[in-house]
């Protein structure tokens, strides 16, 4: 058996962040100057009211509605800890849900804890 190193390409974690970013550019191509995220532009695009809190966005592709608890109180939690100053706004694909029900459980979810700004892009 040939010994794995970190130069082979599976042993490499996946750029999760450059993943994020590519997925936030095909939904928000004018967002992007010169590769980058343009935030004053975005915030526009999402309404404007992200001001100077918080923007927690989730670009999975589905969401199930046995998935929905799950990921509102993993979301809130990494709000409790990430302690933000500011007000948090969150962001979900529109079309990642499978239906308006686990929407709106989603958003009902989230309130209590104090994301009362979530949006579907």
């Amino acid at each position: 058996m040939q010994r794995m190193t970190a130069d082979d390409t599976d042993s490499r974690p996946p750029d999760l962040v450059a993943e994020n970013v590519d997925q936030l550019e095909a939904l928000f191509p004018e967002a992007f100057s010169d590769g980058k995220v343009d935030f004053e532009v975005l915030k526009q695009l999402l309404g404007g009211s992200i001001g100077a809190g918080t923007l927690l966005v989730c670009l999975a592709p589905q969401v199930g509605g046995d998935e929905v608890e799950r990921l509102a109180l993993s979301v809130a939690a990494w709000r409790k800890e990430l302690a933000p100053a500011g007000d948090t706004s969150v962001a979900f694909r529109d079309g990642a849900f499978a239906d308006d029900v686990a929407k709106s459980n989603l958003t009902a979810i989230l309130q209590p804890h104090g994301l009362e700004n979530v949006r579907s892009l």
